[in-house]
């Protein structure tokens, strides 16, 4: 079943990787665009960034997305069209926003126009938005009603992610996010062009953090915000009225995918409305300010959202089977508990991030007595505990991926893995300094899962391979604690929020990809250990590397060039 599911599944994969490194070669040109047309975003009081920043990421999103969706598919399918249509006209609203600037009523008019394109010449609209309150069915009238219903809801889902690109990285990956479950639902119910919409936009969004993350290179301006919001709007109202092989596809599920961005843009609005301020002047009221405001670092604060939107990912999709209004009032619950816990630490006297560092300071307090021994000359033990770390490090990281190269794999795995070199090679910063190099290993990271996991799924494993890596890893793990208690105040865990998503989706194979794809227990449970596996190489990589150009990039090219032999190798 493994191998017919990602046989038949060539075109998704093209279709993403053609996605990432269209971005990725477009992005920069963008830019560079940008500062000759002087589009550029100066800080101020109200904004989070301290350096001009030009501001057309968008328009290398939005090229790279139309030309992979029309080789990809090509022009023959009217939600193709649609689609295609109504994103040009966000884009040209969001380009004429970033050089020329409009008012909130003339970017209202652009996406309104978007959205009533995409529907007439798709035929969609939302002609119902399910049992929500326990009541019945809630429908929405006849068709000119219910079109201007979901006009409103797609300029609300609009707004929604244009005002949430206020940190490096947060628009891209929320809606990388939202696109994951997306593309789930979308598979689960065979709509092929949504799946490969919904993938391509993850591959551009991809293509663009890579020069977008913190701290950002440049933005993806109202051009892409406004492109994202559209497209989250768009496979939501196509999904919502695609006919599913086991019922419908119901809105509860996909409005819970953008719950947050929703909530707080309507929760922001109430409080403008509350102190008598212009609905739409920007202030510092969302989510991700107060996040910020709490003492959170930017990183932090990016993390901490996209945490949430995994969570209510997940809730949307194992909640399928529950009542509608059992899971609009979950959601509504939920965010309320959040937002109300939010504004309680707001009102702390001792900012939340001091509590944690007191706490942090008390537990390396306790780990040093135990571990260290006063007798012991401290500079002669940490001499001959780094060589000792340095060497038994490298050893368990060879132990651990020497079983993963010398399997032979068949040939679809051996393409997969030539995918795998492709995706690092794009996206992994080169010519990166020490700062930029913080999302390498998020990319290495996703690099080892692949490869743990098409070891999991390979049919000529040895037996004696499988106890070699649960016990080699299980020795790294030991080491990892050991080199901790050494030196506490080496940073090892997810430190980044590209990081944090790359690791996040990975646990969505396991628990969402594989079971659509029909896979027993035991390869779930194999997918599963992939993840745990990756994530120890990847934290010996940070303690062996520690954020060094060199060694960073000697690693990711020979990852590089392994994968691409052993792909060659199990292709001839």
């Amino acid at each position: 079943m493994i191998n017919k599911y990602l046989s038949q599944n060539y075109l998704l994969g093209i279709v993403f990787l053609g996605a990432v490194a269209l971005a990725v070669i477009l992005v920069p040109l963008s830019g560079q665009l940008a500062r000759a047309l002087g589009v550029v975003d100066h800080p101020d009081g109200r904004k989070i960034h301290r350096e001009s920043m030009t501001r057309m990421g968008g328009l290398a999103m939005a090229l790279s997305l139309a030309v992979v969706l029309i080789l990809g598919l090509g022009m023959q399918d009217s939600t193709v069209r649609a689609f295609l249509l109504g994103g040009g006209f966000v884009v040209f609203t969001g380009l004429m926003d970033d050089t020329q600037g409009l008012s909130h009523r003339m970017k209202f008019l652009g996406e309104i126009l978007a959205a009533v394109a995409f529907l007439l010449a798709g035929g969609f609209y939302l002609q119902s938005f399910g049992n929500l309150l326990g009541f019945g069915e809630i429908t929405t009238g006849p068709v000119w009603l219910g079109t201007i219903i979901t006009v409103f809801c797609m300029v609300g889902v609009m707004n929604a992610i244009n005002l949430a690109d206020g940190l490096d990285g947060l628009a891209a990956g929320v809606c990388i996010i939202v696109a994951l479950f997306m593309a789930f639902v979308s598979y689960e119910n065979h709509a092929v062009v949504w799946t490969v919409i919904c993938l391509a936009l993850i591959g551009v969004m991809l293509g663009f953090l890579r020069h977008n993350h913190y701290p950002a290179k440049l933005f993806m301006g109202d051009t892409g915000s406004l492109l994202l919001g559209y497209s989250m709007a768009a496979i939501a109202v196509g999904l919502a009225q695609t006919d599913a092989p086991h019922g419908r596809i119901e809105p509860v599920m996909l409005g819970t995918l953008l719950a947050l961005p929703i909530v707080d843009t309507l929760w922001v609005m109430f409080i403008r409305k509350l102190c008598g301020r212009h609905l739409f002047k920007a202030d510092q009221e969302h989510f991700h300010h107060r996040l910020l405001r709490i003492g959170l670092r930017h990183n932090e604060s990016v993390v901490v959202i996209y945490v949430i939107m995994f969570a209510l990912g997940y809730l949307a999709w194992f909640g399928r089977g529950l009542p509608e209004w059992v899971r609009f009032f979950t959601v509504i619950v939920s965010l309320a508990i959040l937002y109300a816990a939010l504004h309680m630490i707001e009102r702390l006297d001792v900012p939340l991030p001091t509590r944690i560092n007191r706490l942090k300071r008390q537990t390396r307090r306790i780990v040093s007595r135990v571990f260290r021994h006063p007798a012991v000359s401290p500079k002669l033990d940490r001499q001959t505990l780094s060589w000792f770390f340095g060497i038994t490090g490298m050893l368990l990281a060879v132990l651990m991926l020497l079983p993963a190269v010398i399997i032979p794999l068949p040939a679809y795995l051996g393409i997969a893995l030539i995918g795998t070199a492709l995706f690092v090679a794009f996206l992994y910063p080169w010519q990166g300094s020490r700062t930029r190099l913080l999302i390498g290993f998020g990319i290495l990271y996703a690099a080892c899962f692949m490869l743990f996991f098409f070891y999991m799924i390979a049919p000529d494993k040895s037996p004696w391979m499988l106890p070699l890596m649960y016990g080699t890893a299980a020795l790294a793990l030991l080491w990892l604690l050991g080199h901790k208690s050494v030196y506490p105040r080496r940073r090892i865990l997810m430190s980044t929020g590209f990081e944090m998503l790359l690791f996040s989706a990975s646990w969505l194979v396991p628990f969402i990809a594989l079971p659509l794809a029909g896979a027993d227990i035991f390869i779930q449970f194999h997918a599963a250990m992939a993840c745990i596996f990756a994530l120890i190489i990847v934290l010996l990589f940070k303690l062996l590397l520690r954020r060094r150009p060199l060694r960073n990039i000697a690693v990711a090219a020979s990852i590089v060039t392994i994968y691409v032999l052993l792909g060659l190798i199990a292709v001839l």
